[in-house]
């Protein structure tokens, strides 16, 4: 939907003013053949885009994966600590919680 709204009100279609989002835009993709069209051609580029990124990056999009399976929450800064030694060679920082149990073998 939000590739309709950019080809609808942002400039990439004949217009340039903001005409809506949201259900007013499904019913004008429903009914607007070329704004659908458009929509339609910019979506397999895009979707290339992602898979190439997806490619790029997945040793870190897996280890975020795993830390968000273990905490359920992971802050801005521990994402791109991951992304930046996942572009290192080096590994990639331990992806399981600091936890009482985990930290007793660990010198004070």
């Amino acid at each position: 939907m939000l590739i309709a709204a950019i080809h609808a009100s942002y400039g990439l279609a004949d217009n340039r003013v903001y005409l809506g989002f949201g259900t007013e835009l499904l019913y004008d993709i429903r009914l607007t053949r070329d704004l659908r069209t458009s929509v339609e051609k910019h979506l397999p580029e895009l979707e290339c885009s992602a898979d190439g990124l997806v490619r790029e990056n997945r040793t870190a999009i897996l280890a975020v994966a795993g830390r968000l399976a273990t905490e359920r929450y992971v802050a801005a800064e521990v994402v791109a600590d991951i992304m930046r030694a996942a572009r290192d060679p080096g590994p990639v920082p331990e992806t399981r919680p600091v936890t009482p149990e985990s930290e007793q073998g660990s010198p004070r």
